[in-house]
């Protein structure tokens, strides 16, 4: 929870960043210069703009998602797996060393 609270406001910050350094500095007098001579520069700062601060907490949930759905798979089938005589999780084999104890 902590890393999706850093990634999600990091990308707020490097937006904020992107907006104060156009605001303060000639950075947008740089943009339009390129966009009209057709150079590289607004381009490549587009492209960071879009980087830090629109994919990235986009991808950021995906993989929240996607780790959530493998946790509670695995959840889901260490629950099927408690043998409810003995409370221990049922392995293939029948020794005390394969036994784990589950506390639910």
């Amino acid at each position: 929870m902590l890393a999706a609270t850093l990634i999600l406001s990091g990308t707020m910050l490097s937006r904020f960043i992107m907006s104060l350094l156009r605001e303060v500095t000639d950075i947008n007098k740089e943009i339009e210069d390129s966009e009209e001579k057709d150079t590289y520069f607004a381009p490549l700062f587009d492209t960071i703009l879009f980087v830090t601060s629109d994919s990235t907490p986009v991808i950021a949930q995906l993989l929240t998602l996607v780790f959530g759905l493998i946790r509670a798979e695995n959840h889901r089938n260490t629950l099927q797996n408690i043998n409810p005589n003995t409370g221990y999780l049922a392995n293939k084999s029948d020794s005390l060393l394969s036994r784990t104890s589950v506390n639910t």
